[in-house]
């Protein structure tokens, strides 16, 4: 699995990870990707993230944490796993995986993953 920020979200790179290295590419959502949710509605990426539409889950791994997974068709990508994030405090976030078989909580893990990854090599790259 490769995490990126939404920035590295390019449908190539997507597909390229999916079918030459058999894997996914997960990347956080931008506010103006459009959407079209597997029961209809076409939405943008700054709709799917109102904490008010969804049946949220609560998240086993994380106390006060809550996830809804959706299944969408994105026009550049096709198929993709939409994972939103709630958590307390912070911005709701979407997170796009072109792996509909993964679940929601490892999509989390590999994404809080990423922030330590990331602190760890800010701090590397300075010494």
């Amino acid at each position: 699995m490769v995490v990126a920020e939404r920035w590295f979200s390019d449908a190539t790179w997507m597909r390229h990870v999916a079918n030459a290295q058999q894997g996914t590419l997960l990347v956080q959502g931008k506010r103006s990707y459009p959407f079209t949710l597997a029961d209809g509605p076409k939405v943008k990426g700054s709709d799917v993230v109102k904490p008010d539409q969804w049946a949220w889950q609560p998240s086993l791994h994380a106390p006060g944490c809550r996830s809804v997974r959706l299944r969408a068709w994105s026009p550049t990508s096709g198929q993709v796993l939409l994972v939103l994030i709630d958590t307390p405090g912070e911005k709701p976030l979407s997170l796009i995986s072109m792996s509909l078989a993964i679940q929601g909580t490892r999509l989390m893990q590999a994404w809080n993953q990423r922030q330590w990854i990331e602190q760890m090599f800010r701090l590397l790259k300075h010494l």
